[in-house]
């Protein structure tokens, strides 16, 4: 009867669960609905235009992406660091956004600008790929927009708007390109990239206005020191820049050692695995800025607290999810094009890796908002120099599943770093949520 009782009340527990953590499966839905537009629209490019189309699309985008880490990679946790929301100061001084997004602006034009010098050296190598002032034109509008919208998600979180700074960040682009793809208004990759452009744009301006809806001109509106913000993103800069150099740099070189088709086919492995961090990504969203809120108040118990809540938030749900794309791959490999086989293996792989990435929980996240950005700029950058030799080795010996191992396991002992970093330097075990302060009795943040 015991029993029977417990499983009557299994939904209620549920239920009370969800209602506890809506924000963060609010956030994991739409990361998915992300993730699956621009699944959708990789699977019409590769199924319709083949993988030669596919790859040159990707190689533009991924480029451009990455790009605009470099411009404004560190700044997405330092805003949430140092535009914390509180409710005895009230909103924000409208100067400090403005000021903000100016200097947003102006790294993205300095980037640019390099981009007209470098770039048809760089795109010239990929022999599908056209040098042109339209393709760079395209680059940099996407590179502007993915910048701004990284920018203003970031402060959206911070002013806790969780669920439509992923809206911003994520939904808007891709599902007016899968729309107009859909209703036949757009067919080629030439169309598709300006299509991509152009609703990048409109996002842009959507989170500039409503970030600025969260402001105030008022004199005695609290401020936050530009100086201070780019400082503390520094390490973080390097970091993130870091962290995503992998997905650029492998595209590459697959295009250039191997074929822009291969670009094409490792494309997709990696857009499948990708579901993955809509998870963690929007768990990890929800919570980081809960940790900053700790970390200001000097609550380490806290922290670890939210650090294993969102630990396993994140095995629970991805777990199953890993193994569900293990499972479907061949289907929905075979779905775009028998030629899109030849991407199984690495997409194992790249499965195996999220799968560590996964464990670790929010590691490399309580590091640099504790004030520990040195150390995750050092594990990133060993991690960066075992990239750019493993990657093109793997290319070279093994193709796309080289490429796939080169990336697995540099990413995983880079996650162990990290995790096994909170556990020496700050006391916290992510697993357990526990705090030992005697390996940190000085305030979290000196």
């Amino acid at each position: 009867m015991g029993e029977l009782s417990a499983l009557s009340k299994l939904p209620q527990l549920l239920l009370r669960q969800a209602f506890a953590h809506k924000s963060s499966l609010l956030s994991i839905v739409v990361r998915g609905i992300t993730v699956l537009a621009g699944f959708a629209i990789a699977f019409i490019i590769g199924a319709r235009l083949g993988p030669e189309a596919l790859g040159a699309y990707a190689l533009i985008t991924q480029t451009a992406m990455f790009l605009s880490i470099v411009a404004v990679g560190g700044l997405d946790l330092s805003i949430v660091r140092h535009f914390p929301v509180d409710r005895r100061k009230g909103l924000y001084s409208v100067s400090s956004v403005v000021t903000m997004f100016a200097i947003c602006l102006l790294l993205c034009g300095i980037i640019g600008m390099v981009v007209f010098v470098v770039g048809p050296t760089y795109l010239a190598q990929f022999e599908e790929v056209d040098v042109s002032s339209f393709y760079l034109t395209i680059l940099c509008l996407i590179l502007l927009s993915r910048a701004f919208t990284r920018t203003t998600s970031a402060f959206l979180r911070s002013q806790r708007r969780y669920v439509f700074s992923q809206i911003v960040e994520g939904l808007l682009i891709p599902l007016p390109i899968l729309a107009m793809i859909v209703f036949g208004m757009i067919a080629t990759v030439r169309e598709i990239l300006l299509a991509t452009a152009l609703s990048g744009i409109a996002a842009l301006l959507v989170g500039v206005a409503s970030s600025l809806r969260l402001t105030t001109a008022r004199k005695d509106a609290p401020t936050t020191a530009m100086s201070a913000l780019f400082i503390a993103a520094m390490p973080l800069w390097g970091v993130a820049i870091i962290k995503n150099f992998s997905d650029w740099y492998s595209l590459s070189v697959v295009g250039s050692q191997l074929s822009v088709a291969d670009a094409g086919l490792f494309r997709v492995a990696w857009q499948i695995t990708s579901a993955l961090p809509i998870i963690t990504v929007g768990i990890y969203g929800v919570f980081s800025p809960q940790i900053g809120t700790s970390v200001a108040q000097d609550e380490p118990t806290e922290v670890a607290r939210l650090a294993r809540t969102a630990t396993r938030l994140s095995i629970i749900l991805a777990v199953p999810a890993i193994l569900l794309l293990a499972a479907s791959s061949p289907f929905l490999l075979g779905l775009i094009g028998p030629e899109f086989q030849g991407a199984q293996t690495a997409l194992f792989v790249l499965l195996a890796g999220q799968a560590v990435y996964v464990a670790t929980g929010p590691s490399g996240i309580v590091l640099a908002i504790m004030g520990k950005q040195s150390v995750n700029l050092n594990i990133a950058l060993a991690a960066f120099v075992l990239l750019l030799f493993a990657i093109p080795i793997g290319a070279t010996h093994y193709g796309l599943t080289g490429v796939a191992m080169a990336i697995a396991i540099v990413t995983a002992l880079q996650n162990l770093g990290t995790y096994i970093a909170v556990r020496k330097l700050l006391g916290i075990q992510v697993w357990s949520g526990s705090y030992d302060g005697s390996v940190n009795r000085k305030r979290m943040i000196e």
